[in-house]
């Protein structure tokens, strides 16, 4: 029997056959559909972000509103920084226990670049859409206090980038 395939997934199939890549842009595929995604940012796992910040500030000409964000849900501090408008922003990810989730790659990679956040409008609809893709959910969606309640999911692909996923414009009470 064979597979039944998303739109998304007959699109990217016929790219990857495509003789003519530059007709196929990942951006072309997702453009018009439902779960259509942005970038929103990039964490990078530091061991003190009170330590490390100049340093990101000076080195990418970013700026930091001077917040750090404490979640107990996910045992993190964060802070974000800009560059320019309408680019990702940066996250700084620092453990806040023992357990964090972040504290294995922090002790065993002396930290750095960690995971690639989209923000996307259907969080279910994406995670499923991922899960079809071969994608492992590691995490599944909970509210996050550095996006005001609105829900991350934590998604592996099978080449082994981690992706948070952020829902778009929800709010929930902590």
């Amino acid at each position: 029997m064979w597979p039944i395939w998303s739109e998304l997934q007959l699109e990217a199939f016929h790219c990857f056959l495509s003789a003519t890549p530059p007709v196929c842009r990942p951006m072309d595929i997702l453009e018009n559909h439902v779960t259509a995604q942005r970038l929103h940012h990039l964490g990078f796992v530091v061991a003190d972000i009170a330590a490390g910040m100049e340093g990101f500030v000076r080195s990418l000409a970013a700026t930091w509103d001077g917040q750090v964000y404490e979640d107990p849900n996910q045992r993190v501090k964060v802070a974000f920084l800009a560059t320019r408008p309408g680019d990702p922003l940066i996250e700084l990810v620092e453990p806040a226990a023992e357990d964090s989730p972040v504290g294995r790659f922090l002790a065993v990679r002396g930290g750095g670049l960690h995971h690639i956040c989209y923000e996307v409008g259907d969080l279910e609809l994406q995670m499923a859409e991922m899960k079809a893709r071969r994608c492992m959910i590691i995490r599944h969606p909970k509210p996050a206090v550095a996006f005001d309640g609105r829900r991350i999911a934590w998604v592996l692909t099978a080449e082994k980038l981690l992706v948070e996923l952020l829902e778009k414009g929800h709010r929930q009470i902590l």
